[in-house]
Protein backbone atom coordinates (compact mmCIF):
# COMPACT_ATOMS: atom_id res chain seq x y z
CA UNK A 1 0.00 0.00 0.00
CA UNK A 2 1.28 3.17 -0.79
CA UNK A 3 1.92 5.69 1.95
CA UNK A 4 -0.46 8.79 2.00
CA UNK A 5 0.70 12.15 2.58
CA UNK A 6 -0.67 14.09 4.70
CA UNK A 7 -1.73 17.46 3.73
CA UNK A 8 -1.16 20.00 6.18
CA UNK A 9 -2.54 23.63 6.73
CA UNK A 10 -0.30 26.39 7.59
CA UNK A 11 -2.85 28.79 10.08
CA UNK A 12 -1.36 31.66 10.80
CA UNK A 13 0.21 32.63 14.50
CA UNK A 14 -2.29 34.25 16.56
CA UNK A 15 -0.83 36.44 19.47
CA UNK A 16 -2.89 35.79 22.27
CA UNK A 17 -6.07 38.46 23.07
CA UNK A 18 -4.59 40.01 25.81
CA UNK A 19 -1.11 41.31 23.89
CA UNK A 20 -2.94 42.48 20.59
CA UNK A 21 -5.05 45.19 23.07
CA UNK A 22 -1.51 45.91 24.15
CA UNK A 23 -2.06 49.75 25.82
CA UNK A 24 0.41 51.55 23.28
CA UNK A 25 -0.40 50.83 19.96
CA UNK A 26 -4.30 51.77 20.64
CA UNK A 27 -2.80 55.39 22.18
CA UNK A 28 -0.87 55.57 18.90
CA UNK A 29 -4.10 54.60 16.80
CA UNK A 30 -6.58 56.91 19.13
CA UNK A 31 -3.78 59.89 18.70
CA UNK A 32 -3.56 59.62 15.15
CA UNK A 33 -7.18 59.38 15.04
CA UNK A 34 -7.69 62.80 16.19
CA UNK A 35 -4.68 64.40 14.66
CA UNK A 36 -6.76 63.10 11.13
CA UNK A 37 -9.74 64.61 12.92
CA UNK A 38 -8.02 67.83 13.75
CA UNK A 39 -6.99 68.07 9.98
CA UNK A 40 -10.39 67.06 8.66
CA UNK A 41 -11.61 70.15 10.62
CA UNK A 42 -8.73 72.63 9.69
CA UNK A 43 -9.22 72.07 6.37
CA UNK A 44 -12.91 72.09 6.49
CA UNK A 45 -12.56 75.81 8.65
CA UNK A 46 -10.71 76.81 6.19
CA UNK A 47 -12.37 76.24 3.64
CA UNK A 48 -15.60 78.19 4.53
CA UNK A 49 -13.27 81.01 5.53
CA UNK A 50 -12.28 80.95 1.90
CA UNK A 51 -16.15 80.84 0.78
CA UNK A 52 -17.30 83.47 3.29
CA UNK A 53 -14.10 85.87 2.31
CA UNK A 54 -14.69 85.57 -1.44
CA UNK A 55 -18.48 86.37 -1.11
CA UNK A 56 -17.79 89.29 1.36
CA UNK A 57 -15.44 90.70 -1.42
CA UNK A 58 -18.14 90.02 -4.31
CA UNK A 59 -20.87 92.29 -2.00
CA UNK A 60 -18.16 95.04 -1.68
CA UNK A 61 -18.13 94.82 -5.44
CA UNK A 62 -21.69 95.16 -5.91
CA UNK A 63 -22.43 97.62 -3.77
CA UNK A 64 -19.33 99.71 -4.91
CA UNK A 65 -20.64 99.50 -8.55
CA UNK A 66 -24.11 100.57 -7.53
CA UNK A 67 -23.49 103.52 -5.26
CA UNK A 68 -20.37 104.99 -7.32
CA UNK A 69 -22.65 107.04 -9.33
CA UNK A 70 -25.12 108.01 -7.33
CA UNK A 71 -22.80 109.36 -4.48
CA UNK A 72 -24.67 112.94 -5.17
CA UNK A 73 -27.86 111.97 -6.43
CA UNK A 74 -29.80 112.81 -3.22
CA UNK A 75 -29.55 117.27 -3.36
CA UNK A 76 -28.21 118.29 0.08
CA UNK A 77 -30.06 120.84 2.19
CA UNK A 78 -28.39 122.58 5.01
CA UNK A 79 -30.76 124.31 7.54
CA UNK A 80 -28.76 126.96 9.83
CA UNK A 81 -29.22 127.42 13.29
CA UNK A 82 -30.84 124.40 14.55
CA UNK A 83 -32.79 124.84 17.87
CA UNK A 84 -33.20 121.75 19.83
CA UNK A 85 -36.25 122.05 21.94
CA UNK A 86 -37.24 119.93 24.74
CA UNK A 87 -38.13 119.07 28.10
CA UNK A 88 -35.77 120.95 30.56
CA UNK A 89 -33.87 122.07 28.11
CA UNK A 90 -31.44 125.36 28.95
CA UNK A 91 -33.51 128.00 26.80
CA UNK A 92 -34.81 131.73 28.12
CA UNK A 93 -38.34 132.73 27.49
CA UNK A 94 -36.31 135.40 25.82
CA UNK A 95 -33.63 133.93 23.84
CA UNK A 96 -36.98 131.42 22.54
CA UNK A 97 -38.85 134.27 21.93
CA UNK A 98 -36.36 136.19 19.38
CA UNK A 99 -35.93 132.43 17.85
CA UNK A 100 -39.08 132.53 16.83
CA UNK A 101 -38.57 135.90 15.57
CA UNK A 102 -35.65 135.54 13.60
CA UNK A 103 -37.90 132.64 12.30
CA UNK A 104 -41.05 134.95 11.13
CA UNK A 105 -43.05 133.34 13.34
CA UNK A 106 -46.18 136.06 14.24
CA UNK A 107 -47.17 136.88 17.69
CA UNK A 108 -50.81 136.18 18.11
CA UNK A 109 -53.25 135.44 20.83
CA UNK A 110 -54.11 132.10 19.62
CA UNK A 111 -51.79 130.93 17.39
CA UNK A 112 -54.34 128.83 14.47
CA UNK A 113 -52.23 128.79 11.49
CA UNK A 114 -48.66 127.95 10.88
CA UNK A 115 -46.06 129.84 12.17
CA UNK A 116 -47.50 131.84 14.50
CA UNK A 117 -46.48 132.15 18.59
CA UNK A 118 -48.28 133.50 21.96
CA UNK A 119 -46.80 133.64 24.85
CA UNK A 120 -48.32 134.10 28.65
CA UNK A 121 -45.27 134.73 31.36
CA UNK A 122 -43.15 131.63 30.53
CA UNK A 123 -45.20 129.69 28.97
CA UNK A 124 -44.77 129.86 25.30
CA UNK A 125 -47.70 128.60 22.66
CA UNK A 126 -47.20 127.85 18.69
CA UNK A 127 -47.76 125.93 15.65
CA UNK A 128 -44.77 125.31 13.71
CA UNK A 129 -44.29 125.34 9.91
CA UNK A 130 -44.88 121.94 7.92
CA UNK A 131 -41.32 120.07 7.24
CA UNK A 132 -40.84 118.19 4.06
CA UNK A 133 -37.79 115.42 4.42
CA UNK A 134 -36.08 115.08 1.38
CA UNK A 135 -37.46 111.76 0.99
CA UNK A 136 -41.12 113.08 1.15
CA UNK A 137 -41.83 111.95 4.61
Amino acid sequence: MAARKKKVVKRKATKPAARRRGGRSRRRGSKRRSLGGLKWATGLLVLVALVVGGYALHLSQVVRVKFEGKRWAVPARVYARPLELYVGARVTPEQLQAELERLGYRKVKHPRQPAQWSRAGGRFLFHTRPFLFWDGD
